[in-house]
């Protein structure tokens, strides 16, 4: 439960947000995939994006941190910091989705600290909830975001 309110959270937000975005900031290739194409990708995005960055890199970071102080007053720090740098790697790994070399730091900036924010908030439910509520709240966030719109003009 979570999960799905913290996705259609991000996702309205997310939604709202894009009307600041230019129509073709991202690459051709994303621009027009039909409504069955976006749900296998937000599918796909929520499973192996989570995994790999709130599973496999979080950790990784908090436990590279927790082992060099090696303090166990500091593990909420360590996840806090594994969270914070698995987010920007997050955020950096979708940096070729975008058209950079039209757009440049006008773009990017915001991409990085929307993206990061998501990633942090990802990484919060891991942290509290588990990896099941992340996936979930990743799927619903780009559900809302990628898939009902289609389908809103679709109907329309």
């Amino acid at each position: 439960m979570p999960g799905t309110l913290v996705g259609l959270t991000l996702g309205v937000i997310q939604l709202i947000s894009q009307s600041a975005v230019p129509k073709d900031a991202l690459i051709p290739e994303l621009n027009n995939p039909n409504t069955f194409e976006w749900l296998l990708r937000c599918l796909s995005a929520a499973l192996t994006e989570e995994v790999a960055f709130r599973f496999g890199l979080m950790s990784l970071f908090a436990w590279i941190i927790w082992s060099i102080l090696k303090r166990p007053a500091l593990h909420a720090p360590s996840l806090w910091i594994g969270n914070l740098l698995s987010a920007l790697v997050f955020a950096a790994a979708h940096f070729p989705q975008l058209e950079l070399q039209r757009y440049g730091l006008s773009l990017l900036i915001p991409f990085v600290v929307t993206s990061s924010s998501v990633g942090m908030f990802m990484g919060w439910l891991y942290m509290r909830y588990g990896l099941v509520s992340a996936i979930a709240a990743h799927l619903v966030t780009d559900l809302v975001v990628y898939v009902i719109p289609k389908l809103a003009a679709a109907i329309t």
